[in-house]
């Protein structure tokens, strides 16, 4: 279904939440903002190994941020999510609910914003909030 909405450039936001199941706490919140560019989705983008390098970046920079992040609890039981946020006009597969944000508490929030990336079809930005 992703890749439905990312080729007709309905998607505007994707976020993995990363949830404390006994606190009912969202602890991290990865969010990768799209921005649909000029183009055709059925051709090929330009440049893959632009893109490729770019993704590789993006990766890179996930890596070292480990070391900023706080350090998880192992013995904490911990869900992810994933939300989608798309065009008001796309259709919800039926198996699919509508939910909050999952907002983590401005108070305890760190932010990281990572360098983005563009594909040829969408510009996508990322960042990190955690607790």
């Amino acid at each position: 279904q992703l890749n439905v909405w990312l080729l007709a450039k309905e998607v505007k936001r994707l976020v993995l939440i990363v949830k404390d199941i006994e606190r009912d706490e969202v602890l991290e919140r990865w969010v990768f903002d799209i921005e649909p560019q000029a183009g055709d989705a059925i051709e090929a983008p330009a440049d893959l190994q632009a893109i490729r390098r770019g993704i590789q970046n993006v990766l890179r920079q996930i890596f070292s941020s480990v070391s900023i992040m706080p350090v998880p609890d192992i013995d904490a039981n911990r869900i992810f999510d994933i939300l989608i946020y798309t065009d008001t006009g796309s259709e919800d597969p039926a198996l699919w609910q509508e939910t909050g944000p999952q907002l983590i508490n401005h108070k305890f929030r760190e932010h990281v914003q990572f360098p983005g990336f563009g594909t040829g079809l969408h510009k996508v930005d990322v960042g990190v909030e955690y607790r």
